[in-house]
């Protein structure tokens, strides 16, 4: 290996590092003054952690994402996002990426970045020559979960109570080439 070869691996290294520091750390000035320069490093990298499980504060609110596609002629099409609670444990296990991606990153808007791939992804899903998609609208259902006093069993199929629409992407002809 060369000494150039070195010296880039050395500083991949460091940089790696100085972005899991910073992302790790409790809210401090370093943090305040550097966090809006490495947070697309941090995403890209894969490093950001949501600590839902072991917070002090668990999610208060039950979350699912779906796609409404809207065609050239004005017909609809819906697209729900892999669910994991109406999956076997099996495969809720294996598609547990696919949760975290769908219901925890793409909703909010500091990743707002990743919308305009996710949509275009779901319009070449759907597309036909005839009839191509115009209009995706990425939506999430949302309901809040009532504090539990004792253990209540898993229900499949929750109220939503709450439908917000968080992004809509016009489709682009140069979207299907």
């Amino acid at each position: 290996m060369s000494t150039r070869d070195q010296i880039i691996i050395s500083i991949f290294i460091v940089f790696y590092w100085f972005i899991v520091l910073i992302c790790v750390m409790g809210d401090c000035p370093l943090k305040q003054a550097v966090h809006q320069y490495t947070r697309l490093p941090e995403l890209l990298v894969g490093v950001e952690q949501s600590w839902r499980m072991f917070c002090p504060n668990p999610r208060t609110y039950s979350l699912h994402c779906y796609a409404i596609v809207t065609f050239k002629d004005g017909a609809t099409a819906y697209y729900e996002f892999p669910r994991l609670e109406r999956m076997s444990q099996w495969d809720a296990f294996l598609r547990e990426r696919l949760r975290k991606h769908y219901d925890d990153i793409m909703p909010w808007f500091e990743f707002r970045m990743f919308r305009p791939f996710i949509a275009r992804y779901i319009a070449r899903g759907f597309f036909d020559a005839s009839n191509p998609p115009i209009q995706v609208s990425l939506c999430f259902n949302r309901e809040n979960i009532k504090s539990m006093p004792y253990p209540r069993p898993r229900f499949l199929s929750l109220r939503e109570r709450t439908r917000e629409n968080f992004y809509v992407y016009k489709v682009r002809p140069e979207d299907f080439r």
